[in-house]
């Protein structure tokens, strides 16, 4: 920066809504701290673990001088949301978790299955549906 010889050094960190307050990640910045002064910088994040979850994102700042970790800015602060995307994995079923009761024109079948857990839903109104159900391979 002109305006500021010594430069800043960027910490970025970020947490999923998902794990504990005490298990903030920390982002590589080695990209933004290069020679030129062309601002604004960007900074992507990648590979995040959660679709459709909310991430708090810290910013802090210290100067390029500054040898002591307690000289870091106070945070900026953001929360975004990522992307929806498909579920993480399929609801877990086992042999024989079924029931059929047979009427004189019709069939209920009752599926029973277990859940899978809120992050790995990946989306808003997530929901389970049967398409189609087979017996001896018909349909």
């Amino acid at each position: 920066m002109q305006n500021f010889p010594p430069g800043l050094v960027q910490r970025v960190e970020y947490l999923p809504q998902w794990e504990s307050r005490e298990s903030w990640h920390r982002v590589d910045t080695g990209k933004l701290h290069s020679n030129d002064n062309q601002l604004p910088k960007q900074l992507n994040i990648t590979s995040l673990k959660y679709a459709n979850t909310l991430y708090d994102i810290r910013v802090y700042l210290r100067s390029a001088k500054a040898n002591q970790s307690k000289l870091w800015s106070a945070p900026a602060a953001i929360t975004v949301k990522t992307k929806p995307d498909l579920p993480g994995a399929p609801p877990r079923t086992d042999i024989g978790s079924f029931e059929v009761f047979n009427h004189v024109d019709s069939r209920d079948v009752y599926i029973y299955w277990q859940t899978i857990p809120d992050y790995l839903q990946n989306g808003d109104e997530f929901g389970y549906k049967i398409v189609d159900a087979e017996e001896n391979g018909d349909v």
